[in-house]
């Protein structure tokens, strides 16, 4: 008995054996199979596209978990001298900064700089700065002068993540930040420089990073330089521990005290200066003199009436009674600058028109070194 099979078309109904049925078969899964892998290969085709681009995306997303767009905490250590330092990365390489509020730029030094410290670390400038001999810039920082050219380079700053990531993972930011590049240097001090004082300068950090405010603490030799900004968490956390003191240059870091008492006398119509990047305590002519004929009698700088500070062995007290040392020198203006060797166990916060004073123990607990 043969075996018959249906086929169908649109117009007639066959019954067939299968030898007639093969042959058809034949030809109408070619009829099949040619729409169908035009339509398999472009549905491929949009499939790699998608796959690519989600690959690009997966690619960033993979990148985001190291990348911190909030308040970080950079570390931050004291040299031999008790000067702040904290490491920056270009292209790799780590360079030390002196952390300074007393000046605004990224200054760092070229490779091939004359005179600066290598072993601060350093970075390769553009070749076309060496072919412009002239028209460098002159920065003054102390005793060290700086001759740069100014370059928009991508700068990485590694800290920890202070917006609620308990991971205790270093996380880093880049920034493309117009930056001093020092070709040659000459001075008795040889530092690379982060200025974080306030200027309006398009070459300052203040005007580059996103950053509204810093925040320096510092025990005996370690510390952390906090970046953060008006509304975070972090922020509002501060507001309760500091003691604010309201600020009133556009550059340095300045507030004016009530009065300065050195034993019975009491001064006034001084300004009082927080330069991280000195590691001394400069007094005006008539102060340092007082200072001089009664130096056991310590020097206490009234700032509000819940706020004094007061000076001793290199140590910064808030309302405690103290003494000067020997690291003090004259100057001849009517400013009182204190250098970061005075910070010990303190948190100092440079905000936009204030300046904030506390002692670590104060401190939010989230809030530490």
């Amino acid at each position: 008995m043969r075996d018959y099979f249906i086929f169908f078309n649109k117009k007639e109904r066959y019954c067939l054996d299968k030898k007639k049925i093969s042959r058809m078969k034949s030809y109408s899964l070619l009829w099949i199979i040619i729409p169908l892998s035009i339509m398999l290969s472009v549905v491929a085709c949009f499939m790699c596209v998608s796959m690519s681009r989600r690959k690009r995306s997966v690619s960033l997303h993979q990148k985001s978990p190291n990348v911190s767009n909030g308040p970080i905490m950079i570390p931050l250590h004291t040299d031999s001298n008790g000067i702040l330092l904290a490491y920056v990365t270009y292209n790799g390489s780590n360079i030390l900064v002196c952390v300074d509020s007393g000046s605004d730029y990224m200054v760092l030094a070229n490779r091939d700089c004359s005179g600066c410290d290598m072993d601060m670390g350093s970075l390769v400038s553009p070749s076309r700065f060496y072919k412009e001999k002239d028209g460098y810039d002159v920065l003054h920082y102390g005793t060290q002068q700086d001759n740069v050219k100014f370059e928009k380079i991508p700068i990485s700053f590694k800290g920890y993540p202070m917006d609620g990531d308990n991971s205790k993972q270093m996380k880093s930011v880049v920034y493309n930040l117009r930056s001093a590049i020092t070709m040659d240097r000459s001075g008795s001090s040889n530092y690379n420089i982060m200025g974080i004082g306030k200027s309006n300068s398009e070459n300052s950090l203040y005007r580059q990073l996103p950053y509204d405010y810093y925040m320096i603490m510092l025990s005996d030799t370690t510390g952390g330089l906090l970046m953060y900004n008006d509304g975070d968490s972090v922020h509002e956390s501060l507001e309760d521990s500091m003691i604010y003191v309201p600020s009133l240059s556009n550059t340095m870091y300045s507030v004016s005290p009530l009065s300065v008492r050195i034993g019975m006398q009491q001064y006034t119509g001084y300004k009082l200066i927080i330069d991280t990047g000195s590691n001394m305590l400069t007094l005006p002519s008539e102060l340092f003199n007082s200072y001089g004929q009664m130096k056991n009698k310590g020097i206490v700088i009234h700032l509000t009436g819940d706020l004094s500070l007061n000076l001793k062995d290199h140590h910064l007290n808030l309302n405690g009674q103290s003494l000067v040392d020997h690291n003090t020198i004259e100057n001849y203006s009517d400013k009182i600058i204190i250098g970061s060797l005075y910070f010990k166990n303190m948190a100092i916060a440079f905000e936009r028109n204030r300046i904030g004073f506390s002692s670590i123990s104060q401190l939010p607990r989230n809030i530490r070194i």
